[in-house]
């Protein structure tokens, strides 16, 4: 199994080429809902809070297509 490649790119997060989204939050209550419409839904749906360590992929199609996962810093 290949090793996957990370990387820091300056191109809107859902426009990446990637094979999956990763997106750190501080809090939830902090997404913008015209920025990341149905993620905050999804998030609430599950009671993540994006506490520090906390980690969940998540279904928001209304965001995305690709695997999404959620991590709180």
């Amino acid at each position: 199994m290949p090793i996957p490649d990370i990387s820091i790119s300056h191109v809107p997060f859902r426009d990446a080429e990637a094979d999956a989204l990763v997106l750190a939050v501080a809090s939830v209550e902090d997404l913008d809902a015209d920025r990341f419409p149905g993620l905050r839904t999804a998030l609430d749906a599950i009671a993540f809070t994006g506490k520090k360590g906390s980690y969940q992929r998540v279904h928001a199609p209304e965001y995305t297509d690709k695997p999404l996962a959620v991590v709180g810093i």
